[in-house]
């Protein structure tokens, strides 16, 4: 059985956020990133596609505007 992995650039993240919250992101390009290594120090991997975690996260912002409230 094969697994797959589907890996996601920082302009993937900015675009599917801008796409959920219905607000233009302001950002600049520049050099690339180190390679991602989640799963081989941390041993985590995303169970949600990036659009999901996105919804999910401006939901919560959008119900908790000032945050946990501390």
């Amino acid at each position: 059985m094969a697994i797959l992995i589907t890996r996601y650039s920082v302009l993937d993240a900015v675009k599917a956020f801008e796409k959920v919250s219905g607000k233009e992101i302001p950002y600049r390009l520049c050099g690339r990133r180190v390679e991602d290594v989640t799963k081989e120090i941390l041993g985590w991997e995303a169970k949600r596609t990036l659009e999901q975690m996105c919804e999910d996260s401006w939901r919560w912002q959008s119900n908790n505007p000032n945050g946990y409230g501390f």
